[in-house]
């Protein structure tokens, strides 16, 4: 400038460009600096980058906790993958379990489902047929016993419908507070009381045991199963008992041509009359009044003379 004032434009130029230079130069500096720091020395003369918690500038204490939050962040990657494995082998063990579990199933749910659709298409088209011929019944006409699936083949309504359609001399009677029923025989030779009782027969060394399920609980003496599986106050029926009884009844071979002889029974064959039945019953039966008198319920010989002798009155007296 002519006047000495202020600076020409190369001066300006030339002092921005080098202070542009110092500005490198200190940056290039820092980053050297900031390098050699996070480097350290080895051995042999090479130089190897020093991990993040052995930056120059921490103290002991921070490298140890740095080292801590390290270890401390989770498992190290074959920890991770150990229990990656695990998971997967413990995941496959319940989808097999799963598996196997299903294909089990499947057959008994196909059963139980064949079962029930059978059972359902049954109701459904023998029911309205069933309830029909019900309501037009004897039984229920005199009765008025309410209708339920199934009671056509219940032997006190095969019973009494027998007795009234063959005329037969048997009158219906219940239980005193139940709605068990029995019916009185008037045979020739004495009063019988016939029990329509559906039980399993056994006969076992001689002896007669009688259940509902003789798989389900252990059979007894047919007494105590009149007692037991029908109605405890059967033990009132004061009269020679037969219990009604039909082949199916038997399980084991031989035993139904066994009761066929036996006073217990009256065995009623299918497709046959009742009145065939009633003349081949043998005579006598159970007497569940006495049952301490013989442990199978059948009264035994002698039986009347003891009881006259204690002061009690005879069958016969009665």
């Amino acid at each position: 400038s002519p006047f000495g004032k202020g600076r020409c434009r190369a001066e300006r130029d030339g002092g921005d460009k080098k202070v542009g230079e110092n500005k490198k130069l200190r940056d290039k500096k820092v980053k050297n600096e900031a390098g050699r720091a996070e480097t350290t020395r080895l051995p042999g003369g090479g130089k190897k980058k020093s991990p993040p918690f052995f930056r120059k500038g921490l103290t002991r204490a921070e490298k140890g906790v740095r080292i801590e939050e390290k270890y401390s962040e989770g498992e190290t990657m074959k920890e991770k993958e150990k229990t990656k494995k695990a998971g997967r082998k413990k995941a496959l063990a319940i989808a097999l379990y799963v598996l196997i579990s299903i294909v089990c199933l499947i057959p008994a749910l196909c059963v139980m489902l064949f079962v029930g659709v059978f059972a359902a298409i049954s109701y459904l088209f023998t029911m309205p047929f069933e309830r029909k011929r019900y309501k037009r019944s004897a039984y229920f006409g005199a009765l008025q016993i309410r209708y339920r699936w199934g009671i056509t083949a219940q032997p006190d309504y095969r019973l009494y419908e027998a007795a009234r359609r063959e005329n037969l001399p048997l009158t219906r009677r219940v239980l005193s507070g139940k709605s068990a029923a029995w019916y009185l025989w008037k045979r020739e030779s004495g009063d019988i009381a016939v029990i329509p009782a559906s039980l399993t027969f056994l006969l076992t060394d001689g002896e007669w045991l009688a259940s509902v399920d003789l798989e389900a609980e252990e059979p007894v003496s047919l007494a105590r199963a009149l007692k037991r599986d029908y109605a405890e106050e059967a033990g009132e029926i004061a009269l020679p008992v037969k219990i009604l009884a039909e082949h199916s009844d038997f399980p084991e071979k031989g035993d139904f041509a066994e009761a066929k002889k036996s006073p217990a029974f009256l065995v009623w064959e299918k497709k046959r009359p009742l009145t065939e039945a009633l003349r081949l019953s043998p005579e006598g039966g159970l007497t569940l009044a006495e049952e301490e008198e013989a442990a199978d319920g059948l009264l035994p010989e002698g039986g009347e003379r003891e009881r006259e002798s204690e002061g009690g009155a005879s069958e016969d007296e009665r």
